[in-house]
């Protein structure tokens, strides 16, 4: 059962604006908020955004749905000051085996997220490198309309296994692994935890085909899909709207870099231009553009995907 300071927040969602149960929120993490604000299929999304305390809230159309506690520092944003007591028995660096033997087993789970049934709500786990990256109090279980394949008493999916996945390490894994995939497959909802929270989507028909792009602005990702299958993952290493965890990207490299260091790590360029070096990689291709000599993005790509 999931105790702490979180309970707080949980009791807020469904709140409207001018709600006492926001107002008071909004007041335990301190102020200091940056509104942005999203259309998607006319949804409004409302972020308030406090980057002095690590903490983002998610309004859809005034309503509160869900409340985002980090746990690193990353990109000027910085972990949540309140950690001591937001959750008992969970620290930032808690690892999702110690989390089951505080919290027994979630109820859903991969390898990047595990998600807790909790008061009027639940709380998503976000892991990375092995230790947390994010808390997120929410609503409603996004899985809940499409269920994953049961495993014991929690959902799991094993990404190990599925082309791509084991050829590098970090968390461009999830995106290699989602690639290739169907929409809202447990490989496409693995990448949208890492991608989110942000997202606007458009759709364009073309070719005899329909395309689908997923943006999430915050985190720099953009998804491509062609008739629901995912093409593409594009995700920006420089800028404003840069991935906020690029280092995580590929273990035992610290992107962006030069290009000589990336070709220390990923070996002989397969096709190369001035601006772009595209390597084969498992089943899929990973194409780097550079500016002045350093990486600015990394795209997974499906082969013979069309255009």
């Amino acid at each position: 059962m999931i105790r702490g300071d979180i309970v707080r927040f949980l009791d807020a969602l469904g709140s409207r604006e001018g709600d006492d149960r926001l107002t008071e929120a909004l007041a335990v993490v301190g102020g200091g908020y940056e509104t942005s604000t999203y259309l998607d299929d006319g949804v409004e999304s409302k972020y308030l955004v406090s980057k002095k305390h690590g903490v983002d809230f998610l309004l859809e159309d005034g309503v509160l749905r869900s409340v985002f506690f980090h746990a690193r520092s990353a990109a000027g944003q910085a972990a949540y000051d309140g950690w001591a007591g937001l959750i008992d028995g969970i620290r930032p660096d808690s690892s999702p085996e110690s989390m089951v033997e505080v919290l027994g087993a979630p109820r859903t789970a991969t390898e990047v997220f595990a998600i807790y049934p909790a008061s009027s709500g639940f709380v998503r786990f976000v892991f990375s490198g092995g230790g947390l990256k994010m808390v997120v109090a929410q609503q409603v279980d996004p899985f809940d309309s499409a269920p994953l394949p049961e495993t014991g008493d929690a959902v799991v999916v094993d990404l190990s296994g599925v082309d791509g996945a084991s050829t590098i390490d970090g968390e461009l894994a999830v995106f290699m692994a989602a690639v290739g995939s169907a929409m809202y497959s447990p490989e496409h909802r693995a990448a949208l935890v890492l991608a989110g929270p942000a997202l606007e989507t458009h759709r364009e028909e073309r070719a005899d085909a329909t395309w689908l792009y997923q943006e999430f602005p915050k985190a720099g990702v953009t998804l491509q899909f062609k008739n629901d299958i995912m093409i593409g993952a594009l995700v920006l290493l420089d800028g404003p709207n840069a991935y906020p965890t690029p280092d995580l990207l590929i273990t035992g490299l610290p992107l962006p870099c030069a290009r000589e260091t990336l070709g220390n790590r990923l070996g002989k360029e397969q096709v190369s231009s001035e601006t772009q070096a595209f390597y084969y990689v498992g089943d899929k291709y990973l194409a780097f553009d550079f500016e002045g000599g350093i990486t600015t993005a990394v795209s997974v790509i499906e082969p013979d995907a069309g255009a």
